[in-house]
């Protein structure tokens, strides 16, 4: 049961997630309106998305392992 209620985790809107504005500005410029859309990227690709920074991808890194997701953010 926990697994289903952490998963809600990427299916909720990213303005509804405890990240940083800069975060969401890239996800708006982007068209992500959830962490579930984003971690269909390869880190590879989302590095060439407008806004997607190393700062960012960081951001991303912690919230996931935080959260208990880090294995579904795709390296390659």
């Amino acid at each position: 049961m926990e697994n289903n209620l952490k998963a809600h985790v990427l299916m909720e809107q990213i303005n509804n997630l405890s990240l940083s504005s800069s975060f969401k500005e890239m996800a708006e410029v982007n068209g992500f309106e959830s962490l579930e859309e984003v971690l269909s990227f390869t880190l590879s690709s989302l590095l060439n998305k407008p806004r997607f920074t190393v700062h960012i991808y960081h951001e991303l890194y912690i919230f996931l392992e935080k959260e208990g997701y880090i294995r579904m953010l795709k390296t390659e």
